[in-house]
């Protein structure tokens, strides 16, 4: 389990408007989370909407958990807190590496621009069938520096 339930509670009831508590700090901001780093080096992503993004983010971690693992490539250790009927908070270990190659031909019917042989973009097209995850860029895989990608971000 990742952190605690108090710190779940403490980051996902307030109010953006004041100054973060002593040590917390913001990573960044997306259409339907926050997320913020808490002094004890845990990534926390509150959510902005009803639309349950963490619960998905959560199931979705918990597959890939269960799945056969895939050389170089993981999901962060990851906790789900509920906060109320509306929202919840997930606590997720915080990766520190750089954003990984990407390659156009990812997305888009082109050739590879990665010129990496092989190419990053058929790998990525790999774990996002396996794992079943659309959004695949570098902001939501980090690299590590022993080569191991970690997927961050695991709503779509």
């Amino acid at each position: 389990m990742i952190c605690c339930r108090e710190d779940a509670e403490l980051i996902g009831e307030w109010d953006d408007y004041y100054p973060l508590p002593s040590g917390w700090d913001k990573l960044g901001e997306g259409d339907e989370r926050i997320a913020y780093l808490s002094p004890d080096g845990i990534v926390y992503k509150v959510e902005l909407t009803v639309n349950g993004a963490n619960s998905t983010e959560y199931f979705n971690i918990c597959k890939i958990e269960l799945m056969e693992t895939v050389e170089n490539w993981r999901v962060p250790k990851a906790s789900l807190y509920v906060i109320d009927k509306f929202h919840s908070v997930i606590a997720m270990e915080y990766i520190q590496g750089t954003g990984a190659t990407f390659c156009e031909s990812t997305y888009r019917n082109v050739s590879c621009t990665c010129n990496e042989f092989p190419c990053v973009g058929i790998e990525w097209e790999m774990i996002g069938e396996l794992w079943g995850v659309t959004d695949l860029h570098s902001d939501n895989i980090r690299q590590l520096p022993d080569g191991t990608k970690v997927l961050v971000d695991v709503t779509r």
